[in-house]
């Protein structure tokens, strides 16, 4: 009888925690009909390894591999094979499924190996699985017990009788005819009837062989009701996998559609199939392997769907992704599976550098930091020789994070961390070369290029400067790639960063080569805003057009006349499109910094203008940087926040410089405040170039407050002013920054022409003769008339 047989199958299906004991042979493509015949290969003595666990053939290819306890039925299983010069064909990657039902907890599997290089690798079956992989890649009762006395039938016959609404005696005399009746005896073939008559008459050892007898004949049937009810549970098994796994197909399909509200649903749906009830799952398995494959589909999708999506929503939805692969790592151990480990914490940290850099505060540096934990365990796994591409990705990820948290540091701590980000992208490049891999070639590139611009940003001198060439190129070199025509959207982004970098490698030029690189800035926007458009792509547009906005000023403050207040005002109206887009409630950082450049804008287009519409725009100015330092504040974004109280101080300097007493006054003392809470995130150690210029600027501050004022007051703020300028010559030499050190010898010469110490100012004039001869000049010529005048 099967009957045993059948009790282990369904039994094995819930006892999951029992370990494994993994059978198979190792062989080539022509064993199909038996391994003696011609041409088969039984490769014997070689290794066969599933993670970290592994044994040797023996000499007729066969091996045994007890497994670790995490796999369980149904549990994927991915097998390597060491053999020069072949790899495996059958199954596909040597990735094979463990049944839901196992006999004995010991399942076999045919390993099939073929040559590199073979044609027979590609054949329908495998292409089919291949593609299906890339999709992957892109959800007793307790018995209850009667005791009776069954030598003793009365009172039975009673319990029936009173039942039934007889006598006792009608029960006893009508079962006693039928024991004696002759059709009741002569029915020899009903076993069940005989034995039930033996056992009525207290025969009960010939009742205990009839009975046994019946059993018997029915076991017959009962065997074929078996086999054929083991085959409806087969099927059954079947159709659930198979219905999850279209499900799950469809997630990915969906996904690669980019609609992953609607994977999510597909997820869900797959979720649904495998989820069964206590008494379904002890019948039929409990599917553990494709609720892990669901979860890390969910995974991706909540991670997708959430950096689409803004404010609240995009947070959560980056938590469940978060949740999702933490949950995995528990089953996804380093020592049983290494590279589903390795591919996890890859994920992981994804996710928690998209939540980071979303976070402002510490709140957000702690998740950027878990991210670079993550990364580098993957890196644990992911070597470059063994795995060079998962390597490469993991590199570049990591690359990204450490830019992120370079860019939240001051001072050492933040330029140590973007020189690990520049080593990371230019390691990956090692892999990611042009000819073999041009589109991660160009990913890497313009990666590389986003830190090197924004380290050569924060360097002074000829390092910066090449620092940001070196970002030039390497944006120009991902366009080599990235071209509009096949990749739009990357080749916009790369136009965006690569007007970044030549609006930074801008201001370190003078005279037409500083104009020249912006309006190659400019070019670049343009093109970037052809492909990033408010109605399709909102939040980018936003972001180049404050980037427009930024460029357009700084070449308008370096030109003169009408084309210049032009292009002023086109940056004005650039920085207030993209305020259409990001709100304070949505994205209140990315809202800030644009408060922030629209406030630089108006103040520049104010200093331009004539009175009274240059008073209307440096109020706008003044209200535009106090929005800003509504979430700029200096504990969660203190380098922010020293940025806009600087540039709140020249819009109130200014102000204050065209205003009478003692409403002037009052401004220029509020942007002296304004510089000095600057100078508390400035310090000279940390943010010398910062630092020197909001010295510069408050210098100019304290010397509108003497030119208002009388007496020995004024003296000692006049003071206080050469102190702050000369502050900021300590920094800015001739050298390193010849504009900015002459514009602080400028403002020195002018703080005593307005004393009228003649001499003083004429020094100054004459060390910066060289860069401004016409102004140098004509100020000289002024300051001669004065003296004729004395």
């Amino acid at each position: 009888m099967k009957l045993f047989l059948i009790s282990i199958l369904l039994h094995s299906s819930f006892a999951i925690m029992a370990q494994i004991s993994l059978k198979g042979v190792v062989t080539n493509d022509a064993c199909g009909k038996g391994y003696k015949q011609k041409g088969c290969l039984l490769f014997k003595n070689i290794r066969v390894s599933i993670g970290a666990f592994g044994t040797s053939t023996d000499n007729n290819g066969y091996f045994v591999i007890d497994l670790p306890s995490a796999y369980t039925a149904g549990s994927e299983v991915i097998a390597n094979v060491d053999v020069p010069g072949y790899s495996i064909y059958m199954p596909l990657y040597g990735r094979f499924n463990l049944t839901n039902s196992l006999l004995d907890n010991v399942f076999e599997q045919r390993i099939i190996l073929l040559p590199k290089g073979s044609l027979k690798h590609l054949t329908n079956e495998s292409i089919i699985a291949f593609i299906n992989n890339i999709s992957k890649r892109e959800a007793e009762k307790a018995k209850s017990e009667r005791e009776s006395s069954l030598a003793n039938f009365e009172i039975y016959f009673q319990e029936f009788a009173n039942f039934h609404g007889l006598t006792r005696e009608q029960v006893k005399i009508t079962i006693d005819k039928w024991a004696n009746t002759d059709s009741i005896k002569n029915a020899t073939s009903n076993l069940a009837l005989q034995a039930a008559r033996s056992y009525y008459l207290k025969d009960f050892k010939k009742a205990s062989i009839t009975y046994e007898k019946a059993g018997s004949m029915v076991a017959v049937d009962l065997d074929n009701n078996l086999d054929e009810i083991n085959r409806k549970i087969k099927d059954v098994r079947s159709k659930i996998d198979s219905c999850c796994n279209y499900f799950i197909l469809a997630g990915y399909s969906a996904s690669e559609a980019n609609d992953f509200k609607r994977a999510l649903k597909m997820y869900d749906s797959a979720q649904n199939t495998v989820t069964l009830s206590d008494t379904l799952q002890k019948i039929y398995g409990s599917f553990q392997t494709l609720k892990w494959k669901i979860k890390d589909a969910q995974a991706i999708a909540y991670y997708n769907e959430g950096i689409r999506t803004k404010g609240k929503q995009c947070m959560e939805l980056l938590s469940k992704a978060v949740e999702a692969y933490r949950n995995a790592l528990v089953v996804y151990t380093k020592e049983d599976l290494p590279q589903s480990w390795a591919m996890t914490q890859n994920n992981l940290g994804v996710a928690l550098k998209n939540q980071g850099t979303r976070t402002i505060g510490g709140e957000g540096t702690a998740l950027l930091a878990q991210a670079v934990s993550a990364f580098c365990a993957a890196l644990e796994v992911y070597t470059k020789k063994d795995l060079p591409q998962e390597w490469a990705t993991t590199h570049n990820n990591l690359g990204n994070t450490l830019e992120d948290q370079g860019a939240r540091n001051n001072g050492p701590a933040g330029a140590a961390l973007l020189d690990q980000a520049i080593a990371a992208f230019r390691t990956v490049l090692e892999v990611r070369t042009k000819e073999n891999l041009p589109r991660d070639w160009a990913n890497t590139q313009n990666s590389l290029g986003g830190a090197l611009s924004y380290q050569g940003s924060h360097v002074k001198g000829p390092e910066g400067a090449n620092l940001l060439a070196q970002a030039v190129a390497a944006f120009r070199a991902a366009l080599e790639v990235w071209t509009k025509e096949e990749l739009p959207q990357e080749w916009a982004m790369t136009q965006n960063n690569l007007g970044i970098a030549l609006s930074h490698l801008a201001s370190r030029a003078i005279g037409s080569e500083g104009t020249n690189l912006l309006a190659q800035a400019v070019t670049a926007f343009r093109a970037a805003l052809e492909v990033r458009t408010k109605e399709e792509l909102p939040q980018k547009w936003a972001t180049t057009q404050q980037n427009l906005g930024n460029v357009l000023y700084n070449l308008g403050s370096r030109t003169e006349g009408s084309e210049g207040s032009d292009l002023l005002m086109q940056a004005v109206l650039s920085l207030r499109a993209a305020l259409e887009v990001t709100t304070k409630e949505y994205l209140p950082q990315k809202w800030a910094d644009i408060q922030n450049s629209l406030g630089v804008a108006l103040n520049y287009q104010g200093i331009r203008s004539k009175r009274p519409e240059c008073y209307v725009l440096l109020a706008q100015a003044v209200t535009a940087f106090r929005l800003a330092l509504e979430v700029r504040t200096k504990e969660d974004l203190p380098r922010d926040w020293a940025c806009t109280q600087n540039n709140l101080g020249n819009a109130l300097c200014y102000q204050g410089a065209l205003t009478m007493e003692p409403e002037g006054t009052d401004l220029l003392v509020q942007a002296e405040v304004a510089f000095q809470a600057a100078l508390e995130i400035y310090t000279k150690e940390d943010l010398p170039q910062d630092w020197a210029m909001t010295q510069n600027n408050l210098g100019s501050a304290l010397k509108y407050q003497a030119l208002l004022t009388n007496g020995s007051k004024s003296n000692v703020l006049i003071g206080q002013a050469v102190a702050a300028y000369c502050a900021a010559l300590e920094i800015f030499t001739k050298d390193d920054s010849p504009k900015k050190w002459a514009d602080v010898h400028k403002n020195l010469a002018f703080l005593y022409l307005a004393i009228k110490q003649w001499d003083l100012a004429l020094q100054h004039l004459e060390k910066i003769h060289s860069i401004f001869p016409e102004f140098v000049e004509e100020t000289i010529m002024q300051i001669e008339n004065e003296r004729l005048k004395k």
